[in-house]
């Protein structure tokens, strides 16, 4: 149909680190966060806050390339 197509992934977390087991257990089948969950295994394992915090910076940084990238994106793509 001859329509522009472009898919763009950004990766939150480098493959040399593991995740939280927290993280790992607040994660909903839809890719969610179930913020109760996350809670809890973070009070059962205090020592993965750290990491959950780590993890949550390094999401932040990936969706600010992905808005950066679909601005760009929307730009070129742009029929004039």
């Amino acid at each position: 149909r001859g329509l522009a197509f472009m898919a763009i992934r950004a990766i939150a977390d480098p493959s040399s680190r593991s995740l939280p087991r927290a993280a790992l257990n607040a994660a909903g089948a839809d890719g969610s966060v179930r913020i109760g969950a996350l809670v809890l295994g973070l009070l059962r394992r205090p020592g993965d806050i750290l990491s959950v915090w780590g993890l949550a910076r390094d999401y932040r940084a990936a969706m600010a390339v992905l808005g950066r990238a679909a601005t760009e994106a929307a730009a070129a793509f742009t029929i004039g």
